[in-house]
């Protein structure tokens, strides 16, 4: 959660678990695997668009991954359902991949690292 000198909430985030069932051809399962979905990244209407909320709690949510990752193992990918072009936007700038037939983007949990290397050098120093 992010909040400001005042104890006002600026943002929040929400991880679940979930499972990916692996079809065939035939829409027959063949295998499954435990991911995290990134459920809902909330931040403060004034405050959207801006690097200071939604990209240090999504890196938040990035380095939560990699903990429950290590904990749990078997974890591939933390996903995302996009509810407009400029999530797309935000979470494509974010590393996240676009998955085949579908609105849902992803990253995978081995990429992670090297985005939170990457984008941690594209944010300011909160001002709050």
């Amino acid at each position: 959660m992010a909040i400001d000198s005042s104890k006002r909430i600026l943002g929040y985030y929400s991880l679940r678990p979930a499972i990916w069932e692996v079809r065939d051809k035939y829409n027959k399962i063949v295998g499954t695997s435990f991911e995290l979905e990134l459920a809902m990244i909330g931040v403060v209407k004034e405050l959207q668009g801006k690097k200071n909320v939604g990209m240090p709690l999504l890196l938040d949510a990035f380095e939560k991954t990699l903990a429950v990752s290590k904990i749990v193992g078997g974890i591939e990918r933390l996903w995302v359902g996009p509810l407009n072009d400029r999530c797309k936007k935000f979470y494509k700038n974010a590393a996240f991949t676009k998955a085949a037939n579908s609105q849902r983007m992803f990253i995978a949990v081995g990429e992670i690292a090297d985005a939170l290397a990457e984008l941690d050098a594209f944010i300011a120093p909160d001002p709050l």
